[in-house]
């Protein structure tokens, strides 16, 4: 008896006390921690690995920068700030995060004697190119973990003015959230199987605006550079309203230099406009970039990507559309889906909220054509009247009878129309790669809609509503799922069809 005791005294508590996550890349080496999922099951995390260098000072508004080795041990067991960001979609419009803010998080399962390396799965964040965060608070890994199949990584990428303003030119090109996310890329690439992750198995993935991105980093990747395997685009595509800058990006950076105080910005050179950018106050920068609304929030994406000169260091240098056309890009297995009120990421918050409801209502006709986001900007009678005919009954009023028309006339506009145009050019390219649709229509118990609503009434499976079962999110929604729950069953579900598709394509 005494030897077995002094055996299993021996045993147990040193390997729980000695084993911490450690990796070892060429950059130097990492100290990772241990993390519980939701079933108290350990997994592996290593939080805020730089990947470029701090995009700050003389680097702002600059094309990112890879980092540079760091010699001591990294100590990646806390989570590092957001990106600098005004977040419109929260009361208040607060601004909260960081400029330096260009790192990324590892987690893999804790499987033992696993002979191969494990697919990798990319997750890019959604919120619209002007919020957004990588933090475990809002994606955490614990659903993925549960599965123990993947490694997931999350990363980071410059939001609002910071990440998407510029001159057309290379004094300040533009489309740094886009190379940011690119940049991490890449890093993954090169270094994922220190972590035990399969540099030829990755799959990219991202929701929203987040979508948008992993769309375009298909479409931006040459054919002959294989950078990621497969993609899973969610709620935005390349072509969405919001996905390219319709008016000339050095329009927009002089109206920021003027709303900014800088004096003469009319006859300023681009290279003076991008100084006097770059030596501005952050915080000011973001809250003029109000001077750009046209009600309240609206328009909710300001400083989007835009079509760069050619030249070393450009990401994106034609029309998404034309692209696709062309067939000019790397043709990997994709997947695309939407659930079916995106829409009401925006309708909510002015259909549920009286006193803004009486503003819109009182300028109608033109809002509603200015959130129709037409490309010639014309009020176009004809095709106001076509509007107001289908989605409001012939009413020019926003009221209970019209707020389904109104979520329904976003979904279509921004949405579903760009997602169908995608897809009728895909189908017919006989030389494409597969593309697979899905269709998420289950509502649970939780929803983004009592964020955007201020209440808990259903509105249908609305905006960001499947991330829910793909992430956990203890700071939006602090309780976890109750084992054997409906909610519970369709999370693990969700999470095999993705990873699924990340290992067979």
């Amino acid at each position: 008896m005494t030897y077995i005791f002094f055996t299993l005294l021996a045993t147990l508590p040193v390997f729980a006390i000695a084993y911490e996550p450690f990796v070892c890349l060429d950059h130097g080496c990492i100290r990772g921690i241990l993390k519980n999922d939701t079933r108290g099951d350990l997994y592996d995390a290593f939080l805020g690995i730089p990947f470029a260098q701090p995009p700050v000072g003389n680097l702002r508004l600059r094309n990112p920068v890879p980092i540079k080795p760091w010699g001591n041990v990294l100590n990646a067991t806390e989570v590092k700030p957001d990106c600098l960001q005004m977040n419109a979609l929260a009361p208040g419009s607060p601004i909260y995060g960081e400029e330096d803010c260009l790192y990324l998080n590892v987690y893999r399962p804790q499987i033992n004697n696993k002979a191969s390396l494990s697919p990798v799965m990319i997750y890019i964040f959604g919120g619209g190119f002007f919020s957004g965060s990588a933090d475990p608070g809002i994606v955490g890994p614990e659903f993925f973990m549960e599965n123990g199949e993947v490694i997931l990584v999350t990363i980071a990428y410059r939001l609002g003015p910071l990440g998407f303003l510029s001159t057309g030119d290379k004094e300040m090109p533009g489309n740094f959230g886009l190379k940011d996310q690119k940049t991490a890329i890449e890093f993954i690439k090169n270094n994922i199987y220190k972590f035990g992750g399969d540099p030829d198995l990755i799959t990219v993935f991202g929701q929203s605006a987040g979508g948008v991105s992993t769309h375009l980093q298909v479409l931006a990747t040459p054919p002959h550079k294989k950078l990621f395997k497969h993609a899973i685009i969610m709620s935005g595509v390349a072509t969405v309203p919001f996905g390219l800058l319709s008016t000339d990006p050095l329009e927009q950076a002089r109206l920021q230099a003027s709303f900014l105080g800088v004096s003469s910005f009319e006859t300023l050179s681009t290279r003076q406009i991008a100084k006097a950018l770059r030596q501005a106050n952050a915080s000011q920068l973001l809250q003029s970039g109000n001077n750009f609304k046209y009600f309240d929030v609206d328009p909710l994406t300001v400083f989007i990507p835009v079509i760069e000169q050619p030249g070393t260091g450009a990401f994106l240098t034609k029309d998404p559309m034309e692209i696709i056309k062309s067939g000019e890009y790397n043709k990997i297995p994709s997947m695309i889906g939407m659930v079916p009120n995106e829409g009401a990421v925006r309708s909510l918050s002015i259909s549920e909220n009286p006193s803004l409801k009486e503003k819109f209502n009182d300028n109608f006709d033109d809002l509603l054509l200015m959130s129709l986001e037409f490309p010639d900007n014309s009020k176009d009678d004809y095709r106001l009247e076509q509007v107001v005919d289908y989605y409001f009954d012939g009413q020019h009023e926003l009221n209970n009878l019209t707020s389904q028309g109104f979520t329904d006339m976003i979904t279509d506009r921004g949405f579903y129309y760009p997602f169908f145009k995608v897809k009728e050019v895909h189908r017919h390219d006989q030389n494409g790669a597969p593309l697979y649709i899905y269709d998420f229509k289950y509502r649970g118990t939780l929803s983004y809609s009592f964020l955007y609503a201020g209440n808990t009434n259903n509105y249908g499976v609305v905006h960001c509503d499947d991330l829910i079962y793909l992430f956990n999110s203890p700071t939006l929604f602090p309780n976890n799922f109750a084992e054997n729950t409906p909610d519970k069953m369709v999370s693990q579900d969700f999470v095999d069809y993705f990873v699924h598709f990340a290992v067979q394509g």
